[in-house]
Formats: C-alpha cells, structure tokens, sequence
C-alpha cells in the first residue's frame, strides 16, 4: 500500500514537474513571441510615417503583436515569473503600438477631415442641396466620431497607460482589443510616453468647412429653383434642349418634394450642427484673429443654418412667387401655397409627367443628338438623288409627333410649340442627310442615257411619295413654313430631272425620221428623201423610236406628278415649265390612244405620215405633198403633232 502511493506521489510530482516545466517554456516561448513582435515592430515603425497612411503599421503585424500579449496576460505563469524585464517589454511594445499604430491612424483620421471635398453636386441635377447636406451629415458624424477618439486618446496615457482606454481605440480602429480579463486597468510606465494633438489649423479648417457646405445648401436651393424659371422661359419660347426638356420635368418633380425635403435636411442636420457647435475639440482651439479670440464655431453657425435650413420653405415660396410672375402660358401657375404643404398645382404635375413621356419619343431622341450641329437646311445643287429611307425617317417621326399631340392635353399649348420646334429642325437636318452626290459617268449612247434616266426615276418615285406625306403632315402641324427651303430644294430637283429627260428627247430627236442625205445636183432627181430602203426597216425603226418615246415618258412621270402636286411659284420659267409638263402630258395620252387603237390620235398621224415619206424619190413629192395636204386631222399640243409638223416643213423643202 504505501509502495502503491509512493508510486501514485511519484506520480503526481513528476507530472508538476512536466506542467511546471510546459508551463515555463510556453512563457517563454510568449515572450519570445513578443520579443519577435516588437522587434518586427520596431522595423517598421523606422519606416512608418504618421502623414502616409501606406507607411502606418500594418494591421496584421497589430494584430499579431496584441496577439502577443494577450497570450502573455493571459498565461498562468505570468504573476509568478513575469521579470521586470518583460514587463519594459510589454509597456514598450504597447507604446510603439500608440505611437505608430494608433496615432498615425488617428492622423491619417484627421488628414481625412481635412482634405474632405465639398459638395461638387452640379446645380442641374435634381435635390443638389440635399446631397450637399448628406454630405455635411457624413462630415459631421465622421468629426464628431474622430473627436470622441481624441477623447479618449487625451486620456489614454498620463504617468500610467490606461489598457481600457487602449482597448477601446484599439477595438475602433484595429478591430482588435487587448484582453479584457486583466487583474489590473492600467500599466505604470516607466518610459516616456508619446503625445498626440491635432494641427493648429484643425479647428478651423472643420469650421469653415461646415460653414461653407451649410452657405452651399442656401445657393444651390436657390440655384435649382431660379435655373427652373430659365427652362420655363425657354420652353415658352421653344428654344430649350432636348436634355432640359427631361431636366425641367424632374425640375417639377422636385419641386413638388421640396417642402419634404427641407424638413429632412433640417432634421438630419440640426442635431448634428447643436453638437458641433458646442465641440470641445473645436472650442478648446481658440485662435487669434485681428486681434480678437474666435472660439470655434459658436452661434455664427445657427445663424448660416437658419438661413439655409429652417428657412427653406420661405424661401421656396418667395421664388415661386416670382416665378408666377414671368409666367406667360395661364395654364400653367404654380400653386405657392401648394409649395409650402408639398404640393404643387394639378397642371404642373402633369406636365411633368408630359415631358417625362416626351424626352423619350425617339424624335426627342434624335433631336438631342443633333442640337450641338447646325440644323439650318442646305440645299446642294449637285444632289444626284434624294434617299427614299431617310424620307421615311422623317415621315415616322412627324407621325409620331402628331400622335403624342393628339394623346397629350391640349391646354399645355408650350408642349406643342417645343415638339413642332424640334421636328422641324429635325427635318431639315434629316433633308441634309438624305441629299445624296454620287457620281456617275455620262453615258454615250441614248440607250444607256435612258437606262440611267429609269434608275433615278425609280429613286425618286420611292422618294417624292413618302416626302411629299411629310409636307403634308407639316401643314398639319404649321410648320410647313419652316420647312420650305426644303420643300423648294426637291422640287428644284425634280424639275432639273424633267428638264433633262426633255432635253434628251430634244438632242437625239427621238421621234424625228432621220435626216434627208445631203444630195448633190446631179443626183436630187434620183434621189430619196430618207434613207430606208424598204418597209421592215422602217418598221423597226418606229417600234424602236416609239419604245424610247415611251420611256421617256414614264421616267418623267414621277417628276411631273410631284411638280404639279406642289404649290409652287407662277414665274415666267414655271409657266413654261408648266407648258412643256402639259406637252408631255398631251404626248403621254395620245401614246396611250395609239396603244388601245383609238382612232384619229397624233401617234397613228404622225406614223402614217412618216410611212408614206420614209422612202419618197423627188418624182413622188406632188403626189405624197397633196395625200399630206388632203388631211383633215388638226395638230395639238403633243411631241407627236409637234414632229409631224416639223416633218411636212422638211418635205415641203425637199420637194421644192
């Protein structure tokens, strides 16, 4: 038995005697760990500077250091065999944690504040004043946060270093405290400890800032209201872009939420503004200013706060006041007492809602995109063909604009002004694009030339129909006027294509019989009038010329179809122009009788006559001048008439 329990005591002992010795090396090992901490501690502090916030102490080597020390705090051995050696350790470790890891944060805090912008809201954009006052609310919570630091931070360190005081900072900035379980709340230090305090312009750079963003809420409410009036007045006078239209909507929407939003500014701000005002930070700053003491912030920050803050309602209500004034459309007035409970009149919200609705129609659209260009109308003399699909561009987007007036309430007569506005100038700048130069190189033959004449023809036939919708639509909106220069452009162009299709017939003589040989006197008695030699050729001949004749006229058709749908001048060169156009109209007609076998038509006339004279020897001109004399059909206004004319001249010559 007593064997039994001296091997049970054996026991025991040697196991004390095991732990004792773990216990032992743990420590040291902690402390080994720490010394390893500072040491890497003391590296980087050589390099860290308070001013670079890239050359404070890292978090993870903090973090590592704490964890250092909370492992030594916290060990068993530590009231037994902690040296005072360790202990100059712990306390110096800490230390260099303040001086490098706290405050250079705590600087880097303050850097921050000071370098803070200003609201750089644009005084366009909607609630501007009330995101400068969200950005003085971050402002002062950010301060008011790094003072509470300060604080604590004044307090930290005097002849002891107080480790709750350390916890808390350490925990706000590292995330990180130090154990809380400590047998005791503060170090008694033995070296010198740092100090930390803000710069001497501190106080007044957080002052001014404060000061500054509160004067910047009273100009940009007042901004946002008085730059509403300008797109008012230019919306009644149609000069407003296409981006103020959508502007001046949100403008309205804000309008009607500017009572609320006051009341959330001043409620956000006004607690905010009590504390700072009454800073112990900014007020322990005095500072000497032309020989008087300024203490911070004071009063004078409630006077620049009632101004901008309590008294945005006023000053709304007196703006709109004035904005009623200028007002010229009467259906449009601002309810000013409307204002001051969050609302303004019926008729204003809608038109807000109008415009909304409007800067999306994709005539607004394209009209945006063209505004910084000229959208004067150009007409290019060397234009070689219209673009049928820029044609329909432009009939798409007078529809749609005719549709939006005709869905929008009428009495909101500005809407109609700006829409006709921008679509006439969108128009005239789509008749810019849809003018079109391409080169071609003249043809020789008649053939080819005609060829050429069908494919412009063609163009122009897609073209004139969808345009000439336009100019209607135009009228409809009363903005033809506008769009005249354009108009007189294509029906210039048209009448240079007639011209040259006329003038084509002209050179090359399409229903002329060829020339007469140029005979000699020895020969006239024998000779023929005209050079064929038998009938087929003849034949063939006609159904050529007359097959030309026919496409003449129908590439022509287009051009004279939209000349005399157009209201265009009655000048000396019209009205002959108007004469040719009724010429050919005559020869088209008379074609179309020939065609379905009527009888006594001009064509039928002129090919009998030619038949009989294709192949005359001087020797038969009396006979075939008494056949030609004997007709009783009467010439009219046409191209065939006109040739058989000129034809009974030539042979009344040649058989003189």
């Amino acid at each position: 038995m007593t064997s039994q329990r001296y091997i049970i005591s054996a026991s025991i002992t040697a196991l004390l005697v095991i732990l004792g010795v773990y216990v032992l090396y743990s420590f040291q090992q902690g402390v080994s760990s720490l010394k390893n901490s500072y040491s890497q501690l003391e590296e980087e502090a050589s390099r860290a500077n308070i001013y670079d916030s890239s050359r404070c102490l890292s978090t993870e080597l903090v973090n590592q250091s704490l964890t250092s020390i909370n492992t030594l705090n916290n060990h068993l051995a530590r009231p037994l065999l902690a040296s005072e050696k360790t202990a100059i350790l712990h306390e110096k470790t800490l230390l260099l944690l303040i001086e490098r890891g706290i405050d250079c944060q705590l600087a880097q805090e303050e850097n921050r504040l000071l370098s803070w912008p200003l609201s750089n809201v644009s005084a366009n954009e909607s609630n501007d004043f009330t995101a400068t006052g969200e950005q003085l609310s971050d402002f002062i919570q950010a301060f008011t946060h790094f003072e509470k630091l300060i604080e604590v931070r004044k307090t930290l360190i005097n002849d002891t270093l107080n480790l709750t005081h350390f916890n808390t900072l350490s925990l706000e900035l590292y995330n990180r405290p130090i154990s809380s379980s400590l047998p005791e709340n503060s170090i008694i230090l033995t070296s010198k400890a740092p100090l930390f305090a803000t710069k001497n312009i501190f106080a007044e750079k957080i002052s001014e800032h404060i000061t500054l963003s509160l004067e910047r809420i009273d100009s940009q409410l007042k901004q946002q209201l008085l730059t509403g009036v300008v797109w008012i007045d230019q919306l009644e006078k149609t000069t407003i872009s296409s981006a103020n239209i959508n502007r001046l909507a949100d403008w309205i929407n804000w309008l009607d939420r500017l009572p609320h939003n006051c009341e959330d500014t001043e409620n956000s701000l006004t607690p905010l503004l009590r504390t700072a005002s009454t800073s112990p930070l900014l007020l322990s700053n005095n500072r000497e200013s032309n020989g008087q003491t300024n203490t911070g912030l004071g009063l004078d920050v409630f006077s620049t706060q009632q101004r901008a803050i309590n008294d945005c309602p006023a000053i709304a209500n007196s703006l709109v006041d004035s904005i009623n004034q200028n007002l010229v459309d009467a259906s449009i007035i601002l309810d000013a007492r409307g204002v001051s409970s969050g609302l303004v009149s019926r008729e204003w919200l809608d038109l807000a809602k109008s415009l909304s609705i409007l800067s999306t129609q994709p005539f607004m659209v394209h009209s945006a995109l063209i505004e910084k260009s000229s959208t004067e109308f150009s007409c290019r003399k060397t234009t070689t063909e219209w673009d049928y699909q820029t044609a329909e561009v432009m009939d798409k987007y007078m529809r749609d604009a005719k549709n939006y007036l005709a869905k929008n309430d009428k009495s909101i007569n500005i809407i109609s002004d700006v829409i006709i506005n921008k679509v006439a100038s969108l128009v005239n700048v789509l008749g810019n694009t849809a003018q079109k130069n391409l080169f071609i190189t003249p043809s020789q033959s008649i053939s080819a030339r005609i060829n050429e004449s069908r494919q412009q023809s063609e163009k122009f036939d897609r073209f004139s129909p969808t345009f000439t919708s336009v100019l209607k639509q135009a009228k409809e909106l009363n903005i033809d006027e506008s769009l005249s220069q354009l108009k007189y452009c294509v029906v210039d162009y048209a009448k240079n294509q007639f011209t040259q299709l006329v003038e084509l017939e002209q050179s090359e003589n399409v229903l002329m019989l060829p020339s007469p040989p140029s005979l000699s006197t020895e020969e006239s008695d024998s000779g023929v009038i005209f050079s064929f030699s038998n009938t087929n050729d003849f034949e063939n001949w006609w159904e050529d010329q007359q097959q030309k004749m026919g496409e003449l006229l129908a590439h022509n058709r287009s051009y004279s179809d939209f000349i005399q749908n157009m209201d265009t001048d009655t000048g000396t060169d019209n009205q002959q122009l108007r004469s040719i156009m009724e010429e050919w109209d005559n020869t088209q007609k008379e074609l179309t009788d020939y065609q379905n076998a009527k009888d006594n038509n001009q064509v039928s006339q002129l090919y009998s006559l030619y038949k009989k004279t294709a192949m005359t020897s001087k020797e038969q001109c009396n006979d075939t001048k008494e056949s030609i004399l004997n007709n009783t059909v009467p010439l009219g206004n046409d191209l065939f008439s006109k040739n058989r004319e000129k034809h009974i001249e030539r042979l009344t010559t040649f058989c003189e």
